[in-house]
């Protein structure tokens, strides 16, 4: 069944996030050219996160009004064109705005994609879908930086937006000729058109507000190692940029390796299995972060930090699909994700906040109680979500023999 999603949904997934991937590198080098503060060019970096986190809302009402193949196709038109924009336009206001476009169209496409695997995707497979998703996801942001890196050398900084543009129209345009996929699951769903932070009532049972603050905290830390680990070896440990980036790439490289083996252990021992040791190896790499005096510790430290974090790929997408009431799935995911959202984009300022306090060696052992409080909400409040129907089990062992 999963081999029927590359190409109409994996694959335009991976596209755009390459693009995603060429923007980390090259916004705040364009934003600099322009010849404003730093506070300005973090203003630019932080404006598609923050168009990301405000589109989740109205991008949960669209879903509850339009199929999902619909809106992803107009999201990922909008990514382009902005993108395309950013790069003919050669304005500082103009990079602002339209980096905010961008970001509302990227929580178009991907919201989209979140409630079409929910909606289409049995239970018994939903971990291995989300899982593979992930994987792409953080493929596509390895990749991006290089290209990025390249087109950037060889034909200037404008040349990045375009080829990052056309991606996302390819992706769009893949989608417009490509049926899309079946439906294995019986018809559509009835939708109940709730707008935005209207969908709230669906969050008042005990086991989805345990759920949201094990999101919270679990994206705290997984937002808060992209920032520490580099600062950490900056300017704690003042190692070379070359050794720096080698040991973040390795790391890189393990999270995004890790992905088979969440999915299959997300859909065939439970979500537990694979949420609670990823997020247990994360804390215990962020004290082993706090601890490290030498490039050696910082080793061990990073690849914990990969590996927990690869074990945990597409557990969030599968857990709120998991929740996601009958009928109501799109708006569900909307607010599921502005929560994990605002979540990822506050492990960077609470890093920032708490390193100039008290350091970086304290931040990083606060950062392992995010982890130890998302393990023990998962271990003992969050209920096992994985439901398992027996004919969907036999259908599933069948498949796979």
């Amino acid at each position: 069944m999963l081999r029927g999603l590359v190409l109409p949904l994996y694959l335009p997934g991976f596209m755009i996030l390459i693009g995603q991937g060429m923007y980390a590198l090259t916004v705040p080098f364009y934003a600099d050219e322009f010849g404003v503060s730093f506070i300005l060019i973090n203003v630019a970096i932080m404006l598609t996160p923050f168009g990301n986190l405000v589109g989740n809302l109205p991008a949960g009402y669209l879903l509850s009004r339009m199929v999902p193949w619909k809106v992803m196709i107009l999201g990922s038109s909008i990514l382009g064109l902005s993108s395309i924009a950013t790069g003919v336009l050669d304005a500082y206001p103009a990079l602002l705005a339209l980096r905010f476009v961008g970001g509302f169209g990227l929580a178009l496409a991907f919201l989209s994609r979140y409630t079409f695997v929910a909606e289409t995707v049995p239970a018994i497979h939903r971990g291995r879908a989300s899982a593979m998703f992930g994987g792409t996801m953080r493929l596509g942001l390895f990749t991006g930086p290089m290209l990025g890196g390249f087109v950037g050398n060889r034909f200037g900084l404008l040349a990045t937006f375009h080829v990052a543009g056309v991606l996302a129209l390819l992706a769009a345009a893949l989608m417009l000729v490509i049926d899309e996929p079946p439906h294995p699951q019986n018809g559509r769903e009835r939708r109940s058109g709730m707008f935005g932070l209207g969908a709230l009532h669906l969050f008042r049972t005990r086991a989805v507000l345990a759920a949201c603050s094990a999101q919270i905290v679990g994206q705290l830390i997984r937002a808060a190692r992209l920032s520490i680990v580099p600062l950490f070896a900056a300017v704690v440990l003042e190692l070379d940029l070359a050794t720096a980036g080698l040991i973040i790439g390795v790391s890189g490289a393990v999270d995004m390796a890790m992905f088979p083996i969440s999915g299959y252990v997300m859909d065939r021992f439970g979500r537990r299995y694979n949420s609670i040791p990823s997020f247990s190896l994360m804390a215990v790499g962020m004290v082993v972060l706090a601890l490290a005096s030498n490039a050696e510790m910082l080793w061990v430290a990073a690849l914990m930090l990969g590996l927990g974090n690869g074990l945990g790929s597409g557990f969030m997408m599968t857990l709120g699909a998991d929740l996601a009431p009958e009928g109501s799935k799109g708006e569900f995911l909307g607010l599921w994700r502005f929560i994990g959202n605002f979540g990822n984009s506050s492990g960077p300022l609470f890093v920032g906040a708490v390193a100039d306090l008290v350091g970086l060696n304290l931040a990083a052992a606060m950062a392992a109680g995010f982890g130890v409080a998302a393990v023990m909400l998962l271990g003992l409040v969050v209920p096992e979500t994985l439901k398992r129907d027996p004919l969907a089990v036999v259908e599933a062992e069948a498949a796979e023999a």
